[in-house]
């Protein structure tokens, strides 16, 4: 909860440093040398409230009614006229108040026209100018502030959606196996629904993190392809080899399995007679490698699904995930698809 009351407290403060500032370094600057030091500083908190007004007129009400709505040409005019005003006030406040009753023995030195209109706008607007820079810088940092978080938020809500498609998706295929076997009243059914059960478990339960172990995700792909092999039985073949060191290396939940799962669907699922599937993981501190190649279905030439809502899914969490950091490839022949994908990542998984 935001502490409104603190805030307001820290800002004030700060503004009653600003001006504290501002008259210490004015009495030392002017009466260093031999100078009265309290007459300077009287004199100065004397000129305060003039300079007050037109900072806080061009604090408040000039750069964000004009400048920060970038009507340009009208904050200039308009503070062009009040440097002018402010500047005219100054004048008067010094020859009327000032120096009447700070230094009298000055009285009568001055007129209106004695003191420099340049000069008074330029002692005033010196200090506006130094204090509208503050505001300005503490007024981009909010929004760049804003802006990151905004862009935070819209990454984790999109990546969020990815991932949840990757559910109903996975689970629509998962029981179409299912309810294959169950036709076919398959004693195997209650090992599908048991290994289904861990699978939606680890995917709605364990994997709500931005990052998990590699090891975790290959549990989850080996447990994918125990269900495929229940349902294909001896005639599927299937390698899954595991090269270099993957304990201790992170990466995002549920980036591997999509293209696992579209091997199956859009290779042995479309070639029973001959279905086999051959993956790939090597890894060391820094490089991901992942490779699947699958059978290619008799007079398919459309491709590997490359429109499926896996492919496409992958391709998006892969681009928000690690941009400028990865590779995927698809390629081809007269048998196989070959889908191989390269990340570069640390030990941690943390985007750089």
């Amino acid at each position: 909860m935001i502490d409104i009351a603190k805030i307001r407290y820290q800002r004030i403060l700060s503004h009653v440093l600003f001006w504290i500032f501002y008259l210490a370094f004015n009495t030392f600057m002017h009466g260093f040398g031999g100078r009265n030091y309290s007459q300077q500083f009287t004199l100065f908190l004397a000129y305060l409230p003039v300079i007050m007004l037109a900072t806080y007129t061009t604090l408040y009400v000039l750069i964000p009614t004009f400048l920060l709505r970038k009507r340009f040409v009208l904050f200039s005019l308009l503070l062009a006229v009040s440097a002018l005003l402010f500047a005219a006030l100054q004048w008067l406040h010094i020859l009327y108040v000032v120096t009447p009753l700070l230094i009298p023995q000055e009285a009568g030195q001055y007129s209106f026209f004695s003191i420099g209109l340049l000069y008074r706008i330029f002692s005033i607007y010196e200090v506006v100018a130094v204090a509208a820079a503050i505001k300005l810088a503490k007024h981009w940092y909010a929004s760049e502030y804003l802006k990151q978080e905004a862009e935070k938020e819209k990454l984790h809500a999109e990546l969020a959606y990815l991932k949840a498609q990757i559910h109903p998706h996975f689970l629509f295929n998962t029981l179409n196996n299912l309810y294959a076997l169950s036709l076919k009243k398959d004693p195997r059914t209650s090992e599908v629904i048991l290994k289904l059960s861990d699978l939606l478990d680890y995917m709605l339960y364990r994997c709500n993190t931005p990052f998990i172990a590699l090891d975790r995700e290959i549990e989850l792909i080996e447990t994918y392809c125990a269900l495929e092999r229940l349902r294909y039985g001896d005639n599927l073949r299937l390698t899954f080899e595991r090269r270099g060191t993957t304990a201790g290396v992170r990466i995002a939940p549920l980036l591997l399995l999509p293209l696992v799962e579209n091997a199956f669907k859009h290779g042995t699922s479309r070639n029973p007679a001959d279905p086999w599937v051959e993956l790939t993981v090597q890894a060391d501190e820094s490089v991901l490698e992942f490779r699947v190649r699958n059978v290619k279905s008799p007079g398919d030439n459309a491709g590997l699904g490359g429109a499926g809502i896996g492919l496409l899914n992958i391709r998006r969490r892969l681009d928000l995930l690690y941009p400028c950091r990865h590779t995927l490839s698809i390629s081809e022949t007269g048998r196989d698809y070959e889908v191989h994908l390269t990340i570069t990542h640390n030990s941690d998984g943390v985007r750089s």
